[in-house]
C-alpha cells in the first residue's frame, strides 16, 4: 500500500501552476479546446517521457494500465488513442 505521493506527483510538484496558468491564458493556449485542456496535456506528455512511451498509442496502453491511480497522479481526463494531443 502506498503511504506517500507518487514519484509523478511529485514531478508534477515543481511545476509552477499559477505561473504555467498565467501563459496559457496570455497565449490563449485553451481557446477551442473542450477536454483536454492544456495543463492536462503537458500531464500526458511528461508522463510519456518520464515511462519512455514512444507513441501516443504507448501513452494510451499505459495510462490505461494505471487506471485506478489516475486522480491521484492528477489526471482529471485521459485521451483516447483516437482523440489528438
Amino acid at each position: 500500500m502506498n503511504v506517500g505521493s507518487y514519484i509523478f506527483s511529485q514531478v508534477v510538484d515543481y511545476i509552477p501552476r499559477y505561473q504555467f496558468d498565467k501563459l496559457v491564458a496570455k497565449y490563449h493556449g485553451n481557446w477551442h479546446s473542450k477536454d483536454l485542456t492544456c495543463y492536462n496535456q503537458l500531464l500526458h506528455l511528461l508522463f510519456g517521457q518520464i515511462t519512455g512511451c514512444g507513441s501516443l498509442r504507448d501513452i494510451c496502453l499505459c495510462l490505461e494500465a494505471h487506471k485506478p491511480i489516475l486522480y491521484h497522479l492528477g489526471f482529471r481526463n485521459t485521451v483516447t488513442q483516437s482523440s489528438p494531443i
